[in-house]
């Protein structure tokens, strides 16, 4: 099983970003849990420009995200 781990602390000591690293070095062998480490260089979100899902003018960390979003098993 894949999970992609998302913290919401961009700090470069968050508490949210070290409970997330304590669990991935916790998993057991047969889950697999991914750091997503890019938050920072996310756009700020608007709805009214996500309108289509495969937007070929959407920013390539939009479409990372979402390609590890679609690839994982769990968040």
């Amino acid at each position: 099983m894949r999970i992609l781990a998302i913290s919401g602390g961009l700090r470069a000591i968050s508490s949210n970003t070290a409970l997330l690293q304590a669990a991935i070095g916790l998993a057991p062998l047969d889950l697999e849990i991914s750091l997503y480490d890019s938050l920072a260089s996310l756009p700020h979100f608007n709805p009214d420009m996500d309108t289509v899902l495969d937007d070929p003018n959407l920013p390539p960390t939009v479409k990372e995200l979402r390609r590890q979003i679609g690839s994982a098993d769990g968040l």
